[in-house]
């Protein structure tokens, strides 16, 4: 029988929500197409946890991480685009699949969180739990291992944002060098 997630999601603890800062590469052509460019972007396209029409940010938590994803990602495209860096600054509860106990409660094994998503006809674990959490406001985003981290031989985290999950005060932020609120959720 599957995991009922909203009902196990609603029954975790919830942690106190920090500041902290993830680092996002993109393609400089993706990020400036529009004008201002929209750093907090979501295209609702299907990810590692979140189906179609879902709308998720994923981000780094530290610099190589955020440089093996981006790899992996460039080496799927026919040219090499110029890359940006930035930071996206948030408070927001996370579910934190680095933890055991919550893998636990979650009835998830690594298998489960290493599963291929991409063409498969029907909603992954992952997926449905990330679309869970997408349609609650206790926890706004999901902390998970790293893949192509993993594949370069560290241990590296990534999180996702889920934008409907998030509510004030909690928050995401891009900032300008000098601190100036250049976006934010909500």
């Amino acid at each position: 029988m599957p995991v009922d997630y909203p009902v196990v999601l609603a029954g975790l603890a919830l942690p106190v929500p920090k500041v902290m800062v993830l680092r996002r590469y993109v393609s400089e052509c993706d990020l400036v197409r529009l004008s201002p460019p929209n750093y907090l972007f979501t295209s609702g396209y299907p990810g590692r946890y979140n189906s179609d029409g879902v709308l998720a940010l994923y981000a780094s938590e530290d610099a190589a991480t955020a440089g093996e994803e981006w790899e992996r990602r460039a080496r799927q495209l026919p040219r090499l685009p110029r890359q940006l860096v930035y930071f996206v600054e948030f408070s927001v509860p996370i579910l934190d699949l680095g933890n055991a106990a919550t893998l636990e409660a979650l009835e998830l094994t690594q298998a489960d969180l290493t599963a291929p998503w991409e063409f498969v006809l029907a909603a992954t674990m992952t997926q449905r739990l990330g679309d869970a959490v997408a349609a609650q406001q206790r926890f706004g985003g999901i902390r998970f291992a790293s893949d192509a981290a993993r594949l370069r031989g560290f241990v590296g985290f990534n999180i996702v944002l889920f934008r409907t999950a998030i509510a004030a005060p909690n928050f995401v932020v891009v900032r300008q060098d000098d601190r100036r609120e250049i976006q934010r959720w909500p």
